[in-house]
């Protein structure tokens, strides 16, 4: 049996102690704020203050799990989980798992396994090096397994468990990649054009054709290993 330990996200936490951090502290910050403060001053306690929230919020929403592969199963052990959460260990038969996601994401990675009985079972990694190479420890052990299993006949029949679909490959992943830089296209050309008639924010344009060209490079990144 292999066993793999890994440090995973609660997104719905992470979420929440942003939100409650941000919020919170902006209302606490502004209403404890001196009036005619320095401007600069002002910046750097907002900017030293959002990053305060994120380590919070990273911090607070970590939780651990165990993963042991055997021959028969795959074990989900729940070692260390955040404050008000509650998930129960499964021991999951091969035959149980429908199939798997791998998704690349912005901030975290997503692995998804989707059993036979509709069940989603889902695993955040952060980007950082020791989440993971943890992960990528286990899986590709869980590849091989899985590929051995596909292989091997279990009374008169093969273990088959698929590949599944990110959301980049979908029909409607894909189709939002070409409608965002459409939307892109069309706003450079129409700000350029009557740039003489209104001002135009190039800041926001330019963070937007940014923030488009990540997206369009996460879909062209899961159709190339595809």
């Amino acid at each position: 049996m292999q066993t793999f330990q890994l440090i995973t996200t609660s997104r719905l936490h992470y979420v929440f102690f942003l939100l409650i951090g941000i919020f919170g502290s902006a209302f606490l910050f502004i209403g404890l704020l001196p009036k005619g403060t320095n401007q600069y001053l002002f910046i750097g306690a907002i900017v030293g203050l959002c990053i305060l929230v994120y380590w919070i919020a990273a911090k607070y929403s970590k939780q651990t799990v165990e993963l042991s592969i055997s021959e028969e199963y795959l074990q989900i052990d729940w070692i260390k989980l955040p404050l008000f959460s509650s998930k129960q260990n499964k021991q999951l038969d091969w035959t149980e798992i429908d199939t798997y996601v791998y998704q690349i994401e912005k901030d975290f990675d997503l692995f998804k396994l989707t059993l036979k009985d509709g069940e989603k079972l889902k695993f955040s990694i952060a980007h950082d090096i020791d989440h993971q190479d943890s992960f990528q420890e286990f899986y590709q052990s869980f590849l091989s397994k899985v590929n051995a299993l596909q292989e091997q006949q279990t009374n008169g029949r093969g273990v088959t468990i698929k590949k599944g679909k990110t959301f980049y490959e979908t029909p409607v992943g894909i189709g939002l990649a070409f409608l965002l830089t459409g939307a892109i296209v069309f706003a450079f050309v129409f700000a350029f054009l009557n740039q003489d008639k209104r001002p135009v924010k190039w800041g926001k344009l330019i963070s937007a054709a940014f923030a488009t060209l990540f997206y369009i490079q996460l879909v062209w990144t899961h159709n190339k290993r595809k």
